[in-house]
């Protein structure tokens, strides 16, 4: 294993877990021991990590509406959610020695690692849909930790140019919003070609077919707790505009190194709520009110 003779890495670390479950859950900051790299892993030290929506969902229970549809928090992720991450490798294990040395500035994703040989993990579309892939925030611990183990066949290199905070959001909702606008082909006249439909309203389900072109597409992208919303329409709209409705669910390794090109050419630079791990609770209730601005950071190291 690679280590950085220069840096120590601690034995034990602060962590945003809850306390308690469901809507009521508060998130407690606690001491808990470093993980240390396993096989093809990297540690990496967390500068900043976005909070998504979904990690709201994890931390107050909120897609149990769904039935097992969507992913909870397994008892191995130590309830620690984050899977928006950015930081500096601190340890590398000998097998990904060819792709990360200490020192390097890496990002952590949603996925953790797939087997990525087969043809479902490499393709660049549907690697997050194999089943046995895994997952930050549920089968294993997430970002809102100042070292995070995650598998360096996986792990995203930050361009220079861009920042560990304007990284970190595009680990998640920043690739997938780029990957879905890819499927939605953007506007023209006569209606648009595509929508990406970030929001899980039912208001906003109902009007946005009718703003489709002939032939246009639908992107559903937002979950929340609201597992009674439905993506379709009325049948007759369907088949008289020939609409395609397809869903987004997160973006790929390979759709993360294009969306990280657009902020290391100052093309996009994402706008951002900064605070600390204690700041959490705050930032979900401001989620649920729909009032953060941009997107919630955490710095997590100090």
């Amino acid at each position: 294993m690679s280590l950085d003779a220069n840096y120590e890495i601690p034995q034990t670390q602060q962590a945003a877990v809850p306390d308690g479950s469901g809507p009521g859950a508060k998130v407690l900051v606690k001491t808990i021991p470093v993980p240390q790299p396993a096989s093809h892993q990297i540690l990496v030290m967390i500068n900043w990590s976005g909070l998504c929506a979904s990690d709201k969902c994890f931390l107050r229970d909120e897609w149990a509406a769904y039935n097992g549809m969507f992913p909870l928090m397994a008892t191995s992720s130590l309830g620690i959610a984050g899977h928006e991450g950015a930081g500096v490798v601190v340890a590398v294990d000998d097998d990904v020695s060819a792709l990360w040395k200490v020192g390097d500035r890496a990002g952590v994703k949603w996925v953790e690692s797939t087997y990525g040989v087969r043809e479902m993990c490499s393709n660049g579309f549907c690697e997050v849909h194999f089943p046995k892939v895994i997952h930050h925030a549920v089968e294993v611990a997430g970002t809102f930790q100042e070292y995070c183990v995650t598998d360096g066949r996986y792990a995203t290199k930050i361009p220079d140019g861009v920042t560990d905070k304007e990284a970190g959001p595009i680990m998640c909702g920043g690739f997938s919003a780029y990957a879905a606008l890819r499927k939605s082909h953007g506007n023209q006249t006569y209606g648009a070609h595509g929508v990406m439909l970030a929001t899980p309203s039912k208001e906003a389900y109902d009007i946005v077919p009718h703003t489709l072109r002939v032939r246009g597409t639908l992107v559903t992208l937002g979950i929340r707790n609201h597992s009674a919303v439905m993506a379709g329409t009325m049948a007759a709209l369907v088949i008289g505009k020939r609409l395609n409705i397809v869903g987004s669910l997160f973006g790929t390794k390979r759709k993360a190194d294009e969306a990280l090109d657009f902020t290391a050419r100052g093309l996009i630079h994402p706008i951002l709520t900064k605070g600390t791990l204690h700041d959490i609770d705050r930032f979900c209730d401001m989620l649920q009110e729909g009032s953060v601005p941009g997107r919630a950071m955490i710095k997590v190291s100090p």
